[in-house]
């Protein structure tokens, strides 16, 4: 505190003294009891505003004890950041050098960023060439001078080079040089830029084209069919020929198209049916035909394979061997039949031969017996044909005439082969030779072909029997 000294001046030291001393107060023209209480509201305000001042040191203090906090927990987080950006950078790493692709990025500047170890594999890139990190125009300009011009896209590259912010995702195929084939596929980066991948499909393509070459000369039948469309995709050659038509008629077109009105509900079938189709000339062809599903690959649609085969004449076969099966049933029954049939008869020409003898002085009974004796030799003629029908009876060759047995049989024939046939015989140029032979095997063999000569003629027609010395 300064106060003013008795020679107008001021002087602190004096104003003490004068403070403790009062008559020296007195001397000097000082009011104590102000200059105390001035000091004493000096003092106050000295107090406040150091405890003021203390406070702010306090609250500066806190303030700094949360930054330092703060930063200490930013540091940490920002180093575990960069840890767990460290441990994704790897893995990335890892995962891009075990890729079964080739990876290649481009950033908005048209310079190569990422090339992963598959990618310099599958384009045969030399190391020295990725350590630089070149741009597009000069790796393009490295893989024209190889003669491999089209591992990336005209399009592509144009548009890139011309710094086209945005380019479309494709999808294509591309042929090395080597004969490899890759798959590549392009990505736009948000910001400009693209991602290719390639892949080597030859594996995949040497499996088509195999699978093209057994479907190709398969016997039998395949047809491969959009489930979506229902539409045929591909034919083989053994469809064509069961269709009776060219593979452009067929390939594109609904499979409801090939197969008979009457039968296309049971088309394709997934457990194998007979079917109808309808053959290039007009007509039908019975076919069997098996359904199997194909799975959707490589982008493609689920397909169904149709595998047939043409039993047309597999089930005519069949026919004529049931036929004949119950042919051989009815022989068997009608040699048993003629054989009880034969017994009867023996009992019938016993007892006519006994009438026979004990008739001969009565003309008109010993008429009726000798009738009798020729009906039953005529039935026995009739049971001896029935036994060699039956194959029951062995053969008994013996010299004959044709000409008497043939006009035999022709006389037989005449019933069976109806009013709308007719039957002659021609007759010979020359004597005819006699043969060594079966007259019952030669008139079936006859009869045989008389039946077949008739169902050739469903409207009518003549039959001519020819006799001629071979």
């Amino acid at each position: 505190l300064t106060l003013p000294g008795p020679d107008g001046g001021s002087s602190s030291l004096v104003a003490l003294h004068a403070l403790a001393d009062p008559a020296l107060a007195v001397a000097v023209g000082v009011d104590r009891d102000a200059v105390l209480a001035g000091w004493r509201h000096d003092a106050g305000l000295i107090a406040a505003v150091t405890g003021i001042c203390i406070l702010c040191i306090l609250l500066l203090l806190a303030a700094l004890q949360r930054q330092l906090r703060q930063v200490a927990f930013s540091q940490a987080s920002l180093l575990a950041a960069n840890a767990s950006l460290s441990r994704k950078s790897h893995e990335l790493e890892t995962t891009l050098s075990h890729m079964d692709q080739g990876l290649l990025m481009v950033d908005a500047q048209c310079r190569i960023v990422v090339v992963n170890a598959r990618a310099a594999e599958i384009l045969s890139l030399p190391e020295e060439l990725i350590a630089t990190r070149p741009s597009l125009a000069r790796l393009i300009g490295f893989l024209a001078g190889r003669g491999e011009h089209d591992l990336l896209p005209a399009e592509l590259q144009t548009r890139i080079l011309a710094g086209a912010a945005c380019v479309p995702a494709q999808v294509s195929e591309r042929r090395r040089a080597d004969g490899r084939l890759l798959e590549m596929r392009t990505a736009p980066v948000v910001g400009g830029g693209l991602v290719c991948t390639y892949t080597d499909v030859t594996a995949r393509a040497l499996e088509d084209e195999r699978f093209r070459q057994i479907v190709h000369i398969c016997p039998l039948a395949i047809a491969l069919i959009d489930v979506t469309s229902g539409r045929l995709e591909q034919v083989n050659p053994a469809c064509c020929r069961l269709l009776g038509r060219p593979e452009t008629a067929l390939v594109g077109r609904p499979w409801q198209e090939v197969v008979h009105p009457d039968e296309r509900a049971a088309v394709p079938p997934s457990s194998g049916a007979d079917v109808r189709l309808l053959h290039g000339n007009g007509g039908t062809v019975l076919a069997h035909l098996t359904r199997a599903r194909l799975p959707a690959s490589h982008g493609s649609p689920p397909l169904a394979m149709v595998l047939g085969t043409d039993v047309t004449h597999q089930r005519g076969i069949e026919a004529r061997l049931r036929q004949a099966q119950r042919l051989e049933a009815v022989g068997q029954l009608t040699g048993g039949v003629a054989h009880d049939f034969n017994n009867l008869l023996g009992i019938i020409v016993l007892d006519a031969e006994l009438l026979e003898e004990k008739l001969r002085e009565t003309p008109e009974l010993l008429r009726l017996a000798k009738e009798i004796l020729g009906a039953a030799a005529s039935g026995a003629e009739l049971i001896h044909r029935l036994l060699a029908f039956a194959r029951r009876q062995a053969l008994q060759p013996r010299p004959v005439e044709l000409g008497a047995v043939v006009a035999e049989s022709v006389g037989l024939l005449r019933r069976p082969l109806g009013e709308a046939v007719t039957v002659r015989i021609a007759p010979a140029a020359e004597p005819i030779w006699p043969v060594s032979v079966d007259p019952s095997q030669l008139g079936d063999a006859l009869l045989n072909l008389a039946l077949n000569a008739r169902d050739a003629m469903p409207h009518g027609g003549e039959i001519v029997v020819t006799l001629e010395n071979r």
